[in-house]
C-alpha cells in the first residue's frame, strides 16, 4: 500500500472515530466530518470492499458514477430512497437484498401530497406507475425491483433455530426457507408463551404502555442474566406498542431489577424492531403477538424466542404458534 494511501486511510479512521464519540454532535462534529471526506478519495482505494451505513456513503463517498464497481444494499425493504438512491448511483451495479416481508420503512407520509406535486412538476413524462414509486411510501428494493429483469430468492436460512423460522417460512414464503442452523442436544427450548394475568395496554398514539407485561418482562430478564446457562447469551426485548411509552417503562424496570454493569453490557438490549436490524439476539425475551412487524420480531431471535402478552395476543399467539 502507497504510504499516502496509508496516510489517508488511518486519518479517516481517526476523525470517524473522533466523530463517532461524540455521537454527530458537538462543536467539533463538523470539523471532523469534512476531515474524514476529505481523506476518503485517496483512502477508499486501499480498502477493496467499504461497509458503511447509507448515510454515510452519501457524506463521505464522491458523487461519481463509478465511486464503486457493485454496490449491495442489504436489508433493502428498510431504506427509503430519499438517502438510498443517491447512494446507489455510485455504481453501474447494484444488488439489493431483503427479506420478503420485512417491515417497512418509517416514511414521511404527511409531506406526501407535497412530494406528489413536486414529482409531477419535475417528470410530467413519465407514467404514473413509475412515478409514484419514488415517494416516501416506496423502499429501495419496490423500486429496483420494478426495474431488474429477475429476481433471486434467498430461500437458506442459518440463523434462527428451525422451529423458530418455521412460522415465518409457512406465514410469508410458502414454506419455501431451508432452516440450515446447527445444533446439538442441550440447547435452549426455542419457543415459550407466558400468559401476564391482568395486563392491559394503556394510552394511545406512540405512548401506549402494558405495565404488567412489562413488569413480567423484567423479571424474566432478571432471573436469566442470573441463570449461569444465559451468561454467553445476548438478550433483546422488542417492544412494538412505540418507542415513547413501552420501551422507556421497560428500561426503568430493568434498570431497577438488573446492576447497572449487567445492563450497560451489550448483552441486554430494549428497542423496537427498527433497532434490532442487524443485531439479532440469541434470547428474545418479549415477543408481543399480532403484529404487521411480526415477522422482523420472529427472525430476531437466534435460540429462543418468548411470547409475553396479555389475554386476547396470548390466545392468538396459541392459535398460531411459530
Amino acid at each position: 500500500m502507497p504510504q499516502e494511501q496509508r496516510s489517508a486511510l488511518q486519518a479517516y479512521r481517526n476523525h470517524m472515530a473522533s466523530y463517532g464519540k461524540g455521537k454527530g454532535k458537538g462543536r467539533n462534529a463538523g470539523r471532523n466530518r469534512a476531515a474524514a471526506h476529505d481523506a476518503m478519495p485517496t483512502a477508499q482505494g486501499a480498502v477493496p470492499a467499504w461497509v458503511m451505513p447509507i448515510s454515510q456513503v452519501a457524506e463521505m463517498v464522491a458523487p461519481k458514477r463509478d465511486a464503486f464497481d457493485v454496490v449491495i444494499v442489504d436489508e433493502a425493504s428498510q431504506a427509503g430512497i430519499g438517502r438510498a438512491v443517491p447512494a446507489v448511483a455510485r455504481s453501474p451495479r447494484d444488488c439489493p437484498r431483503r427479506p420478503n416481508q420485512c417491515a417497512p420503512p418509517v416514511s414521511g407520509m404527511g409531506r406526501l401530497q407535497a412530494i406528489q406535486d413536486r414529482l409531477l412538476s419535475h417528470l410530467p413524462d413519465m407514467p404514473p406507475m413509475l412515478r409514484q414509486l419514488y415517494t416516501p411510501a416506496t423502499n429501495l428494493y419496490q423500486l429496483l425491483s420494478t426495474f431488474l429483469p429477475k429476481v433471486i430468492p434467498l430461500e437458506e436460512h442459518f440463523r434462527c433455530m428451525p422451529e423458530i423460522i418455521g412460522w415465518s417460512s409457512r406465514t410469508f414464503y410458502n414454506d419455501k426457507l431451508q432452516p440450515l442452523r446447527q445444533f446439538g442436544g442441550e440447547r435452549l427450548d426455542p419457543l415459550v408463551t407466558h400468559f401476564v394475568e391482568g395486563a392491559v395496554t394503556q394510552g394511545r398514539d406512540s405512548r401506549p404502555r402494558n405495565p404488567k407485561e412489562a413488569e413480567a418482562v423484567a423479571d424474566c430478564l432478571a432471573r436469566l442474566v442470573e441463570d449461569p446457562v444465559y451468561q454467553d447469551k445476548t438478550m433483546g426485548v422488542i417492544a412494538l406498542q412505540g418507542p415513547m411509552g413501552q420501551v422507556k417503562l421497560l428500561e426503568q424496570l430493568i434498570n431497577e431489577r438488573i446492576p447497572a454493569p449487567v445492563c450497560e453490557h451489550p448483552q441486554i438490549r430494549v428497542g423496537n424492531p427498527d433497532s434490532f436490524q442487524g443485531d439479532e439476539r440469541h434470547v428474545i425475551p418479549q415477543f408481543p403477538a399480532g403484529n404487521r412487524r411480526i415477522d422482523l420480531v420472529v427472525v430476531g431471535a437466534r435460540s429462543r424466542l418468548a411470547v409475553e402478552c396479555d389475554g386476547d395476543r396470548f390466545h392468538s399467539a396459541r392459535a398460531n404458534p411459530a
